[in-house]
């Protein structure tokens, strides 16, 4: 197993212990796996994937009172990421799983903040081709539906979306990198 930037995430939870994401070397799988204060581990949860390409690409876990929130992106079979979440009860089980946008076309949820304990928002990066992209705001309730959706301008001034930061009054702060020029095929951020 493995724990890096892109593929594997740790969390702090209320009872002292943690809890991380992490993938396997052949990247059909993702893991969760909870651990207590002296690291002693609780659970171990194996999400195998045989349809998809890879599905490794998790954002740090967020705790909810009853179980977790994992969300990222999961390459499918036409190699393009799509943004998605689960939600599991306090052994790893999965309560639901989806899929947030279209499966033709790359997406990433970068970013999960929760707002409060039955609201969470999602910042993704839509790309629509190599050199142009939208940057996105969904909140998605407990259920895993979207309840408010916000999508920029094509490859918009104030850059794309990387972090999302929930405040007291139920908005957010959003920041990310900005699209500096185009070279040839490439928009350099």
């Amino acid at each position: 197993l493995s724990i890096s930037y892109n593929w594997g995430k740790i969390t702090k939870t209320r009872d002292g212990g943690y809890i991380m994401t992490a993938a396997p070397t052949h990247g059909d799988a993702a893991w969760l796996i909870k651990v207590d204060h002296q690291f002693e581990v609780e659970f171990i949860k194996e999400y195998l994937d045989t349809v998809n390409r890879s599905h490794f690409r998790y954002i740090a876990p967020i705790e909810l009172s009853d179980g977790y929130l994992l969300s990222g992106a999961i390459q499918r079979p036409n190699y393009l990421d799509n943004s998605f979440a689960r939600r599991v009860d306090q052994q790893g089980n999965t309560v639901w799983f989806k899929y947030f946008g279209d499966y033709d076309v790359g997406n990433v949820f970068n970013d999960m903040a929760k707002i409060n304990d039955t609201l969470f928002v999602g910042f993704c990066t839509i790309e629509t081709s190599p050199n142009n992209a939208f940057s996105s705001i969904q909140y998605i309730d407990l259920s895993g539906n979207v309840v408010r959706f916000w999508q920029s301008e094509l490859n918009p001034e104030v850059g794309f979306a990387r972090k999302i930061l929930s405040i007291p009054d139920g908005g957010v702060i959003t920041f990310g990198l900005y699209p500096v020029e185009l070279i040839g095929e490439t928009l350099i951020v």
